[in-house]
């Protein structure tokens, strides 16, 4: 008799649209352990959600700035979660910028960053209160450093420009070689300053790949699988193109071809799509082995 494999049930939903009663205005990873006792008790074998990557000014999750680094927004922010926030703060911070009103309608992108912004450079500042975590943080910092040092340095520059379209940043930072050495201008002017910087979302990094692998582990012995979704491209404007342009061909874009599926888009019925996304330079890739693509699964996994 042939094996008969087992059937499993699964939902496709984005994080940021699931709702819980302490979300600051967009799912987070408090609403999908929620979402995993729910489909534990129902019966349903698996969870896929949309990309989670961080990303920029477009909150599209498939215009990432990075192919490692994860998106914020999906954190939950609660002082059970993060022993350095405080509780008051974290109360008077919503109440002053949405309370209630972020929770209704579509998610208020602008006001839930700037929400989740302040609230996390605030445990930040608070973080050595803490010393095993302030260790924690450290000893990821160290094993993550290879890729989060670049990504840290270019979400620094996003901060100071307010955007991530790095070829329209200024001169002598618009390009990898250019910021690295603006960066080692910076330590040498004042250390601490840019240190402080940069540790930030470093910290906000630690968290987000701390909640989700707590998360993941939390469905695992809820028989639950967790599926993510990875997009074919990676953004024009992201610290992979920014820090790595070798890997990449600038010349073309990703896209689709024209299609009559999407009946209402005239434009892609007839010329197709532009995705924005450049092409790999599949030559330099194989050249290295692969090294960007290895490292961008071994992180999914």
């Amino acid at each position: 008799m042939p094996s008969v494999k087992p059937r499993r049930a699964g939902i496709l939903v984005p994080v940021f649209a699931l709702r819980s009663d302490d979300d600051l205005g967009i799912g987070d990873t408090g609403c999908v352990r929620q979402l995993v006792d729910w489909a534990a008790a129902a019966g349903v074998g698996f969870l896929q959600f949309l990309p989670i990557n961080a990303t920029g000014t477009d909150s599209s999750p498939y215009n990432a700035i990075s192919s490692v680094a994860l998106d914020y927004l999906t954190l939950h922010l609660t002082p059970e979660q993060l022993p350095e926030m405080d509780a008051t703060y974290l109360r008077v911070i919503v109440r002053f910028l949405g309370g209630k009103s972020l929770r209704q309608g579509p998610v208020p992108y602008g006001r839930v960053r700037q929400v989740k912004t302040r609230l996390l450079r605030h445990a930040y500042a608070r973080l050595g209160q803490f010393p095993e975590r302030q260790a924690a943080f450290q000893a990821f910092r160290q094993e993550e450093g290879a890729w989060l040092e670049d990504f840290c340095l270019f979400r620094v520059l996003m901060d100071e420009h307010g955007h991530e379209d790095w070829p329209n940043w200024r001169a002598e930072v618009n390009s990898g070689e250019k910021a690295r050495a603006w960066l080692a201008a910076r330590r040498a002017e004042d250390a601490a300053e840019i240190e402080s910087r940069l540790g930030f979302h470093a910290y906000v990094q630690w968290l987000c790949f701390s909640q989700w692998r707590e998360l993941r582990a939390y469905a695992t012995s809820k028989k639950v699988k967790l599926m993510g979704d990875v997009p074919f491209g990676i953004s024009w404007c992201s610290a992979d193109v920014f820090f790595q342009p070798e890997q990449f061909n600038l010349d073309w874009c990703g896209g689709a071809p024209p299609e009559t599926y999407f009946k209402d888009d005239v434009f892609g019925q007839r010329w197709g799509r532009n995705w924005g996304v450049p092409l790999y330079r599949w030559d330099r890739m194989e050249a290295d082995g692969f090294s960007w693509w290895q490292r961008r699964v071994r992180k999914l996994t």
